[in-house]
């Protein structure tokens, strides 16, 4: 465990592993040994997986295919771990215990990863959902989130917050060619839909 620090000196708690910084804890495990297993999974030619930067439209995005998966209007079931401790997250393969929690889910499987490509499991046979989002909007939906986020003890303002995001202290997701198949998808294109 240790701290980033922002240029007034407040501090959030995070992790480093392979010279990348993660929420701390992810989940029980070693963060090296859960990156492992993350990318050792096996996948299923129906599993769905949306990758993004945190904070960029995901939980409206999994709802969205979540419906469409499951020709429903019925709000995707939200008892999987969370930052916070408590099962009232989603999908998201960095909280989740891959031999327990994502095995044991039913197929067609969607989950969620705000990894670098090299941690999603390798020879990935399914889905890939890629979801970005203005940087600038992530950053404000980004920085009101890990103020809430009271595990994560950040207590900084936003002019000295922006300057650690836009250094790269955090997680992102670089598209890369997994064999599987990717669409990519802009947040802003999709949220002006009018009904």
């Amino acid at each position: 465990m240790l701290r980033i620090y922002d240029r007034q000196g407040k501090s959030m708690i995070a992790q480093k592993y392979d010279g990348m910084y993660f929420p701390y804890p992810l989940t029980d495990q070693g963060i090296g040994e859960h990156l492992s297993e993350m990318r050792n999974m096996a996948s299923r030619e129906d599993d769905v997986l949306i990758t993004s930067y945190p904070k960029s439209g995901t939980h409206w995005l999994l709802e969205a295919v979540h419906m469409l998966m499951n020709n429903s209007v019925e709000y995707f079931r939200k008892d999987f771990p969370s930052p916070t401790g408590k099962s009232d997250g989603f999908p998201l393969l960095e909280y989740m215990l891959i031999n327990k929690e994502i095995e044991s889910l039913k197929p067609p499987r969607l989950m969620i990863c705000h990894l670098k490509p090299k941690y999603i499991p390798q020879n990935f046979k399914g889905k890939i959902i890629h979801l970005t989002r203005n940087p600038k909007d992530v950053a404000v939906s980004y920085y009101t989130f890990i103020r809430k986020l009271k595990i994560l003890e950040y207590e900084g303002e936003w002019n000295d917050f922006i300057p650690m995001f836009t250094k790269g202290d955090g997680m992102i997701f670089q598209i890369c060619n997994t064999g599987s198949s990717i669409i990519i998808i802009i947040y802003h294109d999709n949220r002006r839909i009018k009904y």
